[in-house]
């Protein structure tokens, strides 16, 4: 828009001369004609007399006349303060009546036809086209429509009754000092000129002929219509001549611009009509600077322009689709293909760097965008109109297009943008946006990452859509429900491979979490205040195909349903994470975004709607009932992938009323809290002030050979280097129709450390149930200790005792064993005779065990049997298979191994 305004500025400007340059002719010719018909022979004198309200002159004349009274001028040289112009060879001929003759009255408009063979103008003063004083608010921004409209009724007022043409001219302009430095001398411009009622056509050529500009006008009722064409760079040059006022970026001497506009103009009743075209437009900076501090001077901009402009009132609008008819109507040729601007820039990363952007978006830009991503090379396309309204400075545009032609899809479309300007008159180019703008966007990419690097080596996937405004220094990022990223093939390692076997570490999967594909939905507001923070109001959807973290479980589908909140300094995020369809907690991120408080808790999961799942725990699990809470928090330090693997976790697990089988093991009512730390590749216990220092394992009833019921302890759980430990603290339980109680184990247990496990009033009989023999029954209740030793491979029992309680009965009959015994020995027979019906009131046995298993009794009995009415003192060396006793422990054992070797394969 601003090249065709400047374009009638010129063409406006030059007709101005050449109208002076005809009225000179024009009174020369009534002089001469007058001076012959007087038989005058101071013509010169005369028309100088004239010429002095210009402060102008003839310095020569040469001249005769045609038989028909035509002026035949073989040389006339005019000096005025502006140019020198000398005509030669020039004819006027004329219509005069013989009356007219006789009468002595001549007319302008009896001139029928001026013929100039060659017109050359020479500049003595700067011809300044703003003016003397350069320039002037005129020119600002909004008055382009009235100066446009006065221009182009000035130009449709040109009325000529003669003809006027000018062969050859040839213009050689004042330069002002300073202006152009790399010129030693003016150019000269030549050119052609052809002027009557019917057209105006004017041809501006370069020193060596080439084309600079062409103006073919022909008049219409209440207006003109016609075509003006131009080089751009060499009108540039021209205008820059005359001192007019350009964009800095257009007359930049480290930049060239260089390019032809063709263009078809249609002005009739206050209505204008353009259809122009601009081919092989081309605007290239000179040199790469180092340290560019002008986004101009990186920029190289080239392709081809074509759009319909139509100017209203205030209003001008750019159509860059117009109807086919209508541009037939004026061109009288199809609209050529789509207009396409194509910018490359070179030096952008260093211009950044020094523009001092806010942290964020430095590592936006710098840290991902152009550093990972080949967009040096952009399409623009314009689609449909856009439309300026001078009056309230107000800019709406429907479509514009930017795609990379390089190896990076990138696609934005802007569509529907509405925008206010300013403009300083001190800085007439110089426009800023006002408090309100608007538009709307769509984009689509894939972009290579630097954050994503470390896990994902494929693309990030972007389609964003949405709006963008700006209101009272304010502005939004509007995203639509449509908007979402998504990435692929993403891969999380808990160990720091190196680079040797990083390698080998991907294809590791015994420590890796894998996720198959990552889809982000977004929607919301995003808003940048006048204070340059960023406030987020978002909601984020969060699908994860295929997830498997390493061997332990895999999801088909996992879900984050979040909602975010917040600065970037002072960020909340918040929402419910699902698995499969089965909820899996609460997620709470607080702080700054760069190094956030990350918290995940839940309440009362059923533990079989998780095992559901597809979990692949170390020991076999089969419930029946259960529920499970937990809540993990992490301090992240940073946001690259390996603060977010390495940061340490703190995780509070609460099993309640879990009922099932565990490893073969029925285990009815368990309850267990437990405050762990994983950091570097550790699980270990910490205290909680909960239960620290009381029970924090419950289960009402462990089915195993030998039944526990009513066990509590305090147990810590630590696992590091597939070694798994802890401690049991106050523990007890029933057993065997007694107690039993541990004051502290270790686990494994220590050589040199013991086990002392309490016995508390256990029923013989019930405890001999467990190990049935015909005919043997004991009574009574004893209590004791059994000093618990391991050699690292087996368990053995040292200097164990049991005592008795309360009075008891032994009684051994109809045993097939004892009956041959006693058949074999009459002191067996009295022996075992005795223990028929022995009523003991005292009974203790000293106890041992070997690493074979069995138990060692050192026994002493005393007691009466009523039956013989005698007492009875017995020694009796026992072995017994202590297997059922401490079936619990040997079930731990087996417990500890198995999972000990199923946490080492996940």
């Amino acid at each position: 828009m601003k090249s065709l305004f400047y374009l009638f500025v010129d063409s406006e400007r030059l007709l101005r001369l050449f109208k002076f340059t005809l009225l000179m002719l024009l009174l020369l010719a009534v002089t001469l004609v007058g001076a012959f018909l007087a038989r005058a022979i101071l013509v010169q004198q005369t028309v100088n007399h004239y010429l002095a309200q210009y402060h102008s002159n003839v310095s020569c004349l040469a001249f005769n006349f045609t038989r028909e009274f035509n002026v035949v001028i073989e040389k006339l040289c005019i000096e005025s303060p502006y140019a020198d112009l000398t005509i030669e060879h020039a004819t006027l001929d004329w219509n005069l009546a013989s009356a007219q003759l006789f009468n002595r009255v001549i007319k302008l408009n009896n001139l029928e036809d001026v013929a100039i063979e060659s017109l050359s103008i020479t500049g003595r003063k700067a011809f300044t086209l703003n003016g003397e004083h350069g320039v002037s608010s005129s020119y600002m921004l909004n008055s382009i429509p009235q100066q446009m409209q006065e221009y182009l009724n000035i130009i449709s007022a040109y009325s000529l009754d003669s003809t006027v043409q000018v062969k050859e001219f040839t213009y050689q302009p004042f330069i002002l000092e300073g202006v152009d430095e790399s010129k030693s001398k003016s150019p000269i411009y030549h050119g052609t000129m052809l002027a009557d009622n019917q057209q105006l056509i004017l041809s501006l050529l370069s020193e060596n002929k080439a084309p600079i500009l062409a103006v073919n006008l022909v008049p219409i009722t209440s207006g003109f219509e016609g075509q003006v064409n131009a080089n751009i760079a060499s009108v540039i040059e021209l205008l820059q001549i005359h001192n007019m006022v350009l964009p800095r970026a257009v007359i930049a001497k480290e930049s060239v611009l260089v390019g032809s506009i063709a263009t078809q103009w249609h002005w009739q009743k206050n209505r204008l009509t353009v259809n122009a075209k601009s081919n092989d437009f081309l605007y290239q900076p000179l040199s790469t600077l180092t340290k560019p501090n002008s986004l101009s001077k990186l920029l190289t901009i080239k392709g081809n322009l074509y759009w319909q402009m139509n100017l209203v009132d205030e209003v001008l609008t750019l159509n860059f689709e117009p109807e086919l008819e209508s541009a037939n109507k004026m061109t009288h040729q199809t609209l050529p293909q789509p207009s396409e601007l194509v910018v490359k820039h070179q030096g952008l990363n260093e211009y950044l760097s020094s523009a001092q952007l806010p942290e964020w978006l430095d590592d936006i830009l710098l840290g991902d965008l152009l550093t990972h991503n080949d967009l040096s090379e952009l399409s623009i396309t314009p689609q449909g109109s856009m439309r300026i309204d001078f009056s309230q400075q107000k800019i709406i545009t429907e479509a514009l297009t930017l795609r990379t032609k390089t190896a990076t899809p990138f696609t934005l479309e802007l569509t529907d943008a509405e925008l206010f300007y300013q403009q300083e008159e001190s800085e007439p180019f110089n426009l800023s946006l006002s408090n309100s703008a608007q538009l709307a966007f769509s984009l689509t990419t894939q972009l290579s990452l630097a954050m994503t690097q470390s896990f994902s080596h494929e693309k990030v996937s972007i389609h964003a859509y949405g709006q963008l405004k700006q209101n009272d220094n304010e502005w939004q990022l509007l995203l639509a429900p449509e908007s979402k990223v998504q990435l692929a093939n993403l891969s999380f390692s808990s160990v720091t491979p190196t680079e040797k076997d990083k390698e080998a570490q991907a294809n590791n999967s015994a420590n890796t979490t894998k996720i198959s594909q990552l889809i982000s939905h977004w929607q919301g507001r995003v808003t940048l205040n006048d204070n340059k923070q960023v406030i987020l109001a978002l909601q984020n959807h969060n699908q994860v195909k295929q997830l498997r973290v390493a061997q332990i479980l895999q999801f088909n589908e996992a879900n984050a349903e979040l909602n975010i909140q917040g600065s970037l300094e002072n960020i909340n995020i918040s929402g419910a994470i699902h698995a499969d369809k089965v909820p899996l907690g609460q997620l709470q991120v607080s702080g700054n975004i760069e190094t956030p408080f990350i918290e995940l808790n839940a309440e009362n999961i059923m533990l079989t709607d998780l095992l559901a799942l597809k979990v692949k725990l170390p020991v076999a699990l089969n419930l029946i009932d259960g529920r499970l809470s937990y809540q993990l928090n992490t301090q992240l330090t940073s946001l690259q992938s390996s603060s977010m693997v390495y940061a340490p976790i703190t995780v509070d697990l609460s099993v309640q009323d879990m009922t099932g089988e565990l490893d073969g093991l029925w285990l009815q009512e368990l309850n267990w809290q437990q405050r762990f730390l994983v950091e570097h590749q550790k699980i270990t216990t910490q205290p909680h002030s909960a239960y620290s220092h009381k029970a924090n394992l419950s289960i009402a009833k462990i089915e195993a050979a030998t039944p526990i019921t009513n066990l509590v302890a305090n147990v810590n759980i630590d696992f590091q280097e597939d070694q798994l430990s802890g401690s049991i603290v106050n523990a007890n339980g029933n057993i065997v129709g007694g107690k039993f109680s541990i004051k502290k184990a270790l686990w494994p247990l220590q050589m040199q450390h013991s086990v002392d496990i309490q016995l508390e009033s256990i029923d013989l009989e019930t405890l001999l149930e467990l190990d049935k023999k015909q005919g043997i029954v004991v009574t009574g209740k004893v209590s004791g200790n059994l000093p618990l030793y391991t050699d690292g491979n087996k368990f053995f029992i040292e200097a164990g005792e049991l005592y008795n309680v309360d009075d008891g009965v032994i009684q051994v009959f109809n045993n097939p064993a004892v009956e041959e015994l006693k058949a074999s020995s009459l002191e067996l027979k009295l022996a075992f005779g005795a223990l028929e019906n022995l009523h003991y009131h005292y009974l203790y046995s000293a106890v041992s065990m070997g690493d074979d298993g069995y138990m060692l009794l050192d026994t002493v009995i005393k007691g009466r049997n009523p039956d013989l009415e005698n007492d009875v003192n017995l020694n009796l060396n026992l072995s017994y298979d202590l297997l059922g006793l401490l079936e619990s422990l040997t079930i731990a054992d087996s417990l500890e191994n198995n999972m000990i070797n199923g946490l080492q394969k996940n």
